[in-house]
């Protein structure tokens, strides 16, 4: 199977377990068909944009950060720094966001 289709159901899963959502439940906010989300949960069907992003809406997550492999587009951070990911509240978000801009400011400075 497509390794593309793997990462996003990979990502799919993992976001499943963080919300602790179950399959029927996934399938139902959705609007999908409860057998093609377990296909395209065990990557064995290959899912339209359209189902991507359905999947991705009931998730409550963007599209994008279902399709992005993490193992090999983590770089490591600078001495000093460290990489995380959270999901805060809109003003916390909007601070993390800021402080985030700050800091590769500074280390654009420092390149």
């Amino acid at each position: 199977m497509n390794n593309d289709i793997q990462i996003f159901a990979a990502n799919l899963n993992k976001r499943l377990k963080e919300l602790n959502y179950s399959k029927a439940k996934l399938a139902k906010d959705a609007s999908l068909s409860y057998a093609t989300v377990v296909k395209i949960l065990q990557a064995d069907y290959n899912p339209s944009l359209k189902a991507m992003s359905q999947l991705a809406t009931a998730m409550h997550i963007p599209l994008a950060h279902l399709l992005v492999d993490e193992k090999q587009n983590m770089l490591p951070a600078p001495h000093g720094y460290k990489r995380v990911q959270a999901i805060l509240p809109d003003f916390q978000a909007f601070k993390v966001q800021q402080w985030n801009d700050e800091a590769l400011l500074k280390l654009k400075k420092i390149k």
